[in-house]
């Protein structure tokens, strides 16, 4: 829902679908094509690069190239190429004499200006989508050349390639000092405002100077040797015109559309950065005040059933505890156990929430929780009463404004009723836990048993001793030492369910269960129950980082290649002259 995300989505798109199509043809030759206006001599500095006269045909008839003309040495590389193209309207013209293509394919494309422009459109498109070099040639001696500039700016914005150049062509019919000081510096000029992308370089030459025949008119023979055809040769065939230099190249390409996007979302990311880092933390304030709402009505349900949170606490009492008092302990646990199953199974409304939390053998099971169904609904109001605070926070960082809408608070009910409950049961096991074992020390074990023991010792002693000496007990003396005994224990008993309801009764463990959930809270992750957070999360915790190492690797990140804005410290990080 964050509003820059879907120009950059469809930035991603489109990279994908270049990065595929460089994929598809990363093994191909080097891919050179040529566009241009009627006359601009495309076909000729074509056949001038090749060193093959009329391996592209020239002539005057407009327009002069009516398909793609695919000029390559072996046949089977413009084979292959040409089942890129789709296969129709397409030439393939191959020679052995043309040297210079051993590593290289140059293609010539329809006029961008002629009558069949609309039919000669999707050629161009599928031309220019394959090419490493893009070549764009202009008649010098053309006043119009301006606007044939203009034509050419939407073909240059398709291309993808890592060379895009400019050839004025027919600069020997110009007078040299006018071409070099006036004519080329104000057609730089014009193509670096006019064009979405950079030129590599504008180039001043003469094709028909390099043909093997250029059948000059007697008439009008050149008027100055000004002619940058080697430089263009060299581009071409210099660096790029060896094996492997092309996947090469067009790895790198890819890394670097790849890079650039990675940019483009830091830099968006980065402009919004505090209000996002606000929003974020508005975000989980509000939800942890909904949790911590939830949970109190947790504790105030739960406490109406103490009977529950006293079954679990002699739970955990019988596996500490030995000794007569003990067994009374075990006993008290089972019979506090069925009766609590009892009463929930005749309850009308039954089980309203179970525990999540699962019995391991020999460990007691935490109690139902009761009030899960009212906990959730507090947490839901809590959060409508927050939430346009937060929402508003959220639209000035950039998300759609539909985010004031009560819809895209929560996902699921049942989500947060699963933490609330796990929360709440965890806190209020590890309480009772932490209250049984302050209950089950040896000296309080020692404490208690020892009654019972001492009646247990004497009726003992008295009974081996009598029958050393002769004297044999009559049976009513064990009926009395057994009740006196049974007493003593239940007396031990009683007294223990005193100690535990004044150091551990269920009001006090329930209300430090309440405080230790709500220090929990802090643990808790809200993205299962809010989606924007999770938003903005990978916004600041993946995209950024991610987008700052890249920028660190290449040197080019938005604000001048230093490290990403560190998450949390936006307030500090000054915009730079581009505003960012």
């Amino acid at each position: 829902m964050w509003r820059p995300a879907a120009g950059l989505q469809q930035q991603c798109t489109r990279a994908l679908e270049i990065i595929d199509a460089l994929a598809e043809r990363l093994d191909y030759k080097l891919v050179v094509t040529l566009i241009g206006p009627c006359g601009s001599g495309k076909s000729t500095l074509l056949n001038a690069l090749a060193g093959v006269d009329e391996l592209s045909a020239t002539g005057t008839e407009r327009p002069t190239t009516r398909n793609l003309v695919v000029l390559s040495r072996d046949p089977d590389d413009a084979g292959q190429l040409r089942q890129r193209l789709g296969g129709q309207d397409i030439v393939l013209r191959a020679s052995p004499a043309a040297a210079a293509l051993e590593h290289v394919i140059l293609i010539d494309t329809p006029d961008t200006d002629s009558t069949e422009q609309q039919r000669h459109l999707a050629l161009l498109q599928q031309a220019i989508g394959l090419s490493d070099i893009l070549i764009c040639v202009f008649n010098a001696e053309n006043p119009k050349t301006r606007d044939h500039a203009d034509v050419l700016a939407p073909f240059v914005a398709m291309f993808d390639g890592q060379s895009l150049v400019a050839v004025l062509n027919r600069c020997d019919r110009l007078d040299e000092t006018e071409l070099r000081e006036i004519i080329r510096p104000e057609f730089e000029q014009y193509l670096a405002d006019a064009w979405p992308r950079t030129v590599e370089r504008v180039l001043c030459l003469s094709a028909r100077r390099h043909l093997q025949r250029p059948a000059w008119d007697p008439q009008a023979p050149p008027r100055h040797a000004f002619d940058q055809f080697e430089v263009l040769r060299d581009l071409v065939f210099g660096a790029f015109n060896r094996p492997g230099f092309a996947a090469d190249r067009r790895v790198r390409n890819a890394e670097a559309l790849r890079d650039y996007l990675w940019r483009q979302a830091r830099e968006a990311v980065i402009a919004v950065g505090p209000q996002l880092e606000k929003a974020r933390r508005d975000i989980q304030a509000v939800h942890r005040q909904a949790f911590s709402d939830a949970l109190e009505v947790l504790a105030s349900r739960q406490s109406g059933l103490p009977a529950g949170t006293s079954a679990l606490l002699y739970q955990q009492l019988s596996q500490r505890w030995s000794g007569p008092v003990g067994w009374l302990v075990a006993a008290w646990s089972r019979l506090l156990t069925f009766g609590g199953g009892l009463g929930q199974m005749l309850r009308p409304a039954h089980i309203v929430g179970r525990m999540l939390r699962p019995s391991s053998p020999g460990e007691p099971a935490l109690p139902e929780t009761a009030g899960a169904e009212p906990a959730f609904e507090r947490y839901r109001l809590t959060l409508l009463k927050r939430w346009p605070t937060v929402a508003e926070g959220l639209v000035a960082a950039g998300f759609d404004p539909t985010v004031r809408q009560t819809g895209t608070l929560v996902r699921e009910g049942e989500s947060v009723g699963r933490d609330l409950a796990l929360t709440w049961n965890t806190a209020l096991a590890a309480e009772t836990e932490r209250a049984a074992r302050a209950m089950s020390g040896g000296p309080v074990q020692l404490l208690f048993n020892l009654p019972v023991l001492a009646v247990l010792a004497y009726t003992g002693w008295l009974t081996v001793s009598g029958f050393f000496d002769g004297h044999y007990l009559a049976p009513g003396f064990f009926l009395h030492a057994a009740v006196a005994a049974v007493v003593v224990l239940f007396l031990s008993f009683f007294l223990l369910q005193g100690a535990l309801r004044r150091l551990a009764r269920p009001e006090r463990v329930l209300k430090k269960a309440l405080e230790t959930a709500r220090l929990q809270l802090a643990g808790i992750s809200p993205r299962a129950a809010a989606p924007l957070e999770e938003q903005v999360a990978v916004l600041l915790d993946q995209v950024l980082p991610l987008a700052g190492a890249v920028g660190r690797r290449t040197g080019r990140t938005g604000d001048g290649g230093n490290s990403p804005a560190p998450v949390g410290v936006f307030e500090k990080h000054q915009p730079n002259r581009d505003g960012i």
